[in-house]
């Protein structure tokens, strides 16, 4: 498993461009990361414990305040859902 993959986000910035260019885009939305990355990293979350109502709660709270700040726009979210169809010929 690869921990951290820098290449990976490399060309991320174009994707949605090129989505918008040669797709008709239905329904696009963020859906976090921005935050949660930074908890669910392998060297944090790995010591979490599923029967622990603590952590449960803990991780619960981090989801539901990043997709507040999201919806509110006081941050941006990280992953993006995006259902397209490909573009009919004009």
């Amino acid at each position: 498993m690869i921990t951290l993959d820098p290449s990976e986000v490399v060309r991320s910035i174009e994707i949605e461009a090129y989505i918008n260019d040669n797709f008709e885009v239905l329904e696009s939305f963020e859906v976090g990361g921005t935050l949660l990355n930074l908890i669910i990293d392998p060297t944090i979350v790995n010591y979490f414990e599923e029967s622990s109502d603590l952590h449960n709660n803990f991780i619960e709270a981090a989801f539901s305040n990043e997709r507040d700040l999201i919806k509110i726009k006081k941050i941006s979210g990280d992953f993006k859902f995006i259902i397209a169809n490909i573009k009919k010929p004009a």
